[in-house]
């Protein structure tokens, strides 16, 4: 069972992934390049400078909500993952419900992947690493 000090962290970093996607989603309506940026400045300031020498894939951010199957979340060991085409969500569940992991008492999490702009830095790296 979760403490009360993790179930309101819990909450406030779900109520910042919503804010986070609003702002997102609002500047990437109106063409405000610059500013959906400034969002990822800190996730910049990490990938650019801290990792960006041995980043072989930069990975995605998932703003909505996982859809956890089975035995999936902090108490988990991540064994590997897999990044599928779906024509939404469901689907992408459904495709999930047969990783046999989740016989095993394992667990698959299934995320939205963000659609980013060219000038978040994990887009700067992907085309990097494409023109290697």
């Amino acid at each position: 069972m979760k403490t009360l000090e993790e179930q309101v962290r819990e909450i406030a970093d779900r109520e910042e992934i919503k804010e986070l996607t609003a702002k997102y989603a609002h500047w990437v309506a109106l063409g405000e390049g610059a500013k959906v940026a400034q969002l990822f400045t800190d996730d910049g300031a990490f990938i650019n400078e801290v990792i960006a020498p041995s980043v072989v894939d930069p990975g995605w951010p998932v703003f909505e909500p996982a859809t956890a199957l089975g035995e999936a979340g902090q108490s988990t060991q991540l064994g590997g993952y897999a990044i599928v085409t779906a024509d939404d969500l469901q689907a992408a569940v459904s495709m999930a419900e047969h990783c046999p992991t989740i016989t095993r008492g394992g667990g698959v999490e299934v995320g939205v992947l963000a659609a980013l702009p060219p000038e978040h830095p994990a887009e700067q790296i992907r085309s990097r690493l494409s023109k290697a």
